[in-house]
């Protein structure tokens, strides 16, 4: 099934808090940090009256911001996704996990993903596991993790691309997708502070420059990604 609340409901709403669809079908939700399920259902508008569409909708936006566990770091996580990930070692721990999920993949041969600025030098600081296909490191870094054994998915936006066709990690989220959002202030994307915080590079303001222009370039040309 598709993702029906996506006006209403749309998954940056849904990742800023914490959660990802786990059931589209049944319109499921999960929190990534507790564990906890949640039915975002709403009745077909064309069936009840506004007034019972509207104060069910209303409810399962206020399920969606408290409906975690009374633990839960992402209950009360602000708009900004990358706050709580400040620690050189909290982002080191977040993209290990993400290439955890990938580290058996390998590349199709004559598939080519490339990504400008990340050096192997410090993807081999970052990761130091050579076995592990240098392409995946590359797509952890920049917010992508296994989807199944011949695709990825976006941890944030859920954007899911096949690795039959090549492509360009870092401009190839959604364009809402808080991987993008701009870091003041230099104006770089989310996904690039973290890697310069993890490799302790200072990112000079020509260098992000060419980062942001690579990106929008890149974005015009595969804006009809496979």
């Amino acid at each position: 099934g598709r993702w029906r609340n996506g006006k209403e409901l749309n998954a940056r709403r849904l990742a800023e808090r914490g959660w990802r669809l786990v059931d589209a079908s049944k319109q499921t939700i999960k929190c990534d940090s507790c564990g906890f399920y949640l039915n975002t259902a709403l009745p077909d508008v064309a069936s009840v009256d506004l007034i019972v569409y509207n104060r069910c909708l209303r409810e399962v936006h206020e399920s969606v911001d408290t409906c975690h566990e009374k633990t839960c770091t992402a209950k009360s996580r602000r708009p900004n996704f990358f706050t709580h990930l400040n620690e050189k070692s909290e982002l080191s721990d977040e993209l290990r996990s993400r290439l955890e999920t990938m580290k058996e993949m390998k590349m199709p041969e004559g598939i080519e993903i490339t990504e400008d600025g990340i050096e192997t030098k410090d993807l081999l600081e970052i990761f130091p596991d050579e076995s592990i296909d240098i392409t995946m490191k590359k797509l952890a870094i920049t917010g992508w993790e296994k989807h199944d054994y011949s695709s990825v998915r976006c941890c944030l936006c859920l954007r899911t691309l096949s690795l039959t066709c090549s492509f360009t990690p870092s401009s190839s989220h959604h364009s809402w997708c808080p991987f993008l959002d701009p870091h003041d202030p230099l104006d770089i994307p989310q996904w690039r502070v973290a890697y310069d915080t993890v490799v302790h590079k200072k990112t000079s303001l020509s260098d992000s420059l060419s980062i942001v222009r690579r990106s929008l370039n890149s974005s015009l040309i595969t804006s009809t990604n496979c």
